[in-house]
């Protein structure tokens, strides 16, 4: 009976030494797999996150406005002085009422009408180019003026002379382009409107202004 005992024995020590066996390999794969969870599954980011995580400016940069350094633009009314003679007002639409009762004004320096100041930076910028000048006009159904003009100005070196044109009661881009000597002092530079070129006093409406270089 002991023989048989001591068999026993021994066949169960086998079975629980094979059975130890076999589990160790697993608990090791459980533990490189707790060790690196990514390694068995691959986690797929989207692209757009993906690119912003390499380059966190790629976004940001590109929703930022790029600023024209070689345009001037002008849509505020503050921004209009006026010669003797000449008159602004704002009207409800966003717009500026022009009158003039002057029927020979300068195109020089200022210019005799009303004018808006290109500053200084932008004015070297222009120095030696040729800018295209546009003014985004309208005649008013009362009391418009039948033709109108416009110059650009120096403060030191020259200016293009009065530009005509003739309104109609929609607003219309007028254009016109002028070589602008280079500079000397390098002072502002100036774009006047002269509203009316009889004289009379009749208005001319204007919502935008502006120079852009063209080369």
């Amino acid at each position: 009976m002991s023989r048989i005992i001591q068999l026993s024995v021994l066949l169960l020590f086998l079975f629980v030494a094979v059975g130890c066996s076999e589990e160790a390999p697993k608990q090791a794969e459980q533990k490189n797999t707790a060790a690196n969870p990514f390694e068995s599954k691959q986690v797929e980011q989207p692209a757009g996150q993906k690119n912003t995580a390499e380059n966190p400016f790629v976004q940001s940069d590109a929703s930022r406005p790029v600023k024209d350094s070689k345009s001037f633009m002008i849509q505020d009314v503050k921004a209009w002085k006026t010669f003797k003679g000449n008159a602004v007002k704002a009207q409800k639409d966003g717009s500026v009422l022009l009158t003039s009762s002057l029927s020979k004004p300068q195109s020089a320096g200022r210019t005799q009408s009303a004018f808006v100041m290109i500053p200084i930076p932008q004015a070297m910028e222009q120095s030696g180019k040729t800018v295209q000048v546009t003014i985004e006009a309208a005649k008013p159904k009362k009391n418009g003026a039948s033709e109108f003009a416009a110059a650009f100005s120096t403060a030191d070196v020259g200016n293009s002379g009065w530009k005509k044109f003739i309104p109609t009661e929609s607003f219309v881009p007028y254009t016109f382009t002028y070589k602008v000597p280079k500079c000397k002092k390098c002072n502002e530079n100036f774009i006047g409107v002269w509203a009316d070129t009889k004289g009379a006093g009749k208005g001319l409406l204007v919502k935008s202004i502006g120079a852009k270089i063209l080369h």
